[in-house]
């Protein structure tokens, strides 16, 4: 992980790990080594840095500690294994993170329930659909929440601004690092996919979320991005819950499949490919598994999109 951190203030890369607490995990496997440039465990240029070491370094686990920016001077501390870097940074945890903040049981125990769990199933196989995430070491998920998403879809890495959830993701074995998807902490160029699932719903710019998961891409890097659209059955159906004062959708904010895909072409990306799911209206006693669409019908409410960093 500190490999691909970087300071989100200045942007500096790398962070100098300061641990005080660490405990060794053997059950991480290394068959590649996971850095590119420079080994922080000695210092030393990563080809002239035996796979050995990186076995043993991938093992440790900094539990309490800092990371310090040589640059701009500021320090991130490290809590429970968990990189805190919204620590110092102007932005302030509003309520579209303070809900999943002080709600992260209640939003995980969402996808426990029968109905849900097809729901969330079917969203997953609309995923699938685009691409393989298991097969990329180096893929994140931005606004990773408790993990579900990353989990079944096998992304190592999470970045996410409520702490509470970020702990419940990290107990499913997700690399995780507290952070705003407006001022990502990772260095450039530095994942070769990224996700983002209803995240960009909650963010106060857009945007800048987007452009930020363009900048830590590396070239011919995929970005899949999910969304309700806010003009179908799904998305109206949240807009009332959303007028109601709905704990979880009165912070939100919906967009068409238009708007999502100017704000990507705004960004630099070029949209490769669309999948639809999330035929059957909001409110039914039983959902069934659909077969994501490539082509859209008019009715799907969930909207996944594949853009590509040319």
């Amino acid at each position: 992980m500190a490999d691909l951190l970087a300071c989100p203030y200045c942007k500096h890369h790398p962070l100098f790990v300061h641990p005080q607490k660490a405990r060794i995990d053997e059950n991480f496997i290394v068959e590649s080594k996971p850095c590119e440039k420079v080994c922080r465990y000695t210092g030393r240029k990563i080809q002239d840095v035996p796979l050995e070491i990186c076995k043993k370094c991938v093992n440790i686990d900094v539990l309490q500690g800092d990371l310090i920016c040589n640059n701009c001077g500021k320090m991130y501390p490290i809590i429970d294994g968990i990189p805190l870097l919204t620590v110092g940074i102007s932005m302030q945890k509003d309520s579209g993170i303070s809900v999943f903040e002080e709600h992260s049981e209640r939003y995980d125990a969402w996808f426990e329930d029968i109905n849900n769990k097809i729901i969330f199933a079917n969203e997953v196989l609309a995923i699938r659909a685009l691409h393989d995430f298991s097969k990329d070491f180096k893929a994140l998920e931005i606004g990773v929440g408790t993990g579900r998403f990353a989990d079944i879809l096998g992304i190592r890495f999470g970045v996410d601004p409520a702490l509470n959830a970020l702990k419940i993701a990290q107990k499913r074995r997700i690399f995780v690092t507290e952070g705003f998807a407006e001022i990502l902490p990772f260095r450039n160029e530095s994942f070769i996919s990224t996700l983002m699932v209803v995240t960009i719903c909650y963010v106060k710019r857009p945007q800048t979320a987007i452009s930020e998961a363009y900048r830590i891409l590396k070239k011919n890097g995929l970005f899949i991005i999910c969304f309700i659209d806010r003009e179908r059955s799904w998305g109206q159906f949240y807009l009332q819950k959303k007028q109601d004062g709905h704990i979880f959708y009165s912070p939100a904010n919906f967009y068409t499949e238009a708007e999502i895909k100017t704000m990507l072409e705004k960004a630099g990306f070029t949209i490769a490919e669309t999948t639809y799911t999330l035929s059957q209206l909001p409110g039914l006693k039983k959902y069934k598994i659909e077969d994501p669409r490539d082509v859209d019908d008019g009715v799907s409410s969930f909207v996944c999109i594949k853009a590509v960093k040319y």
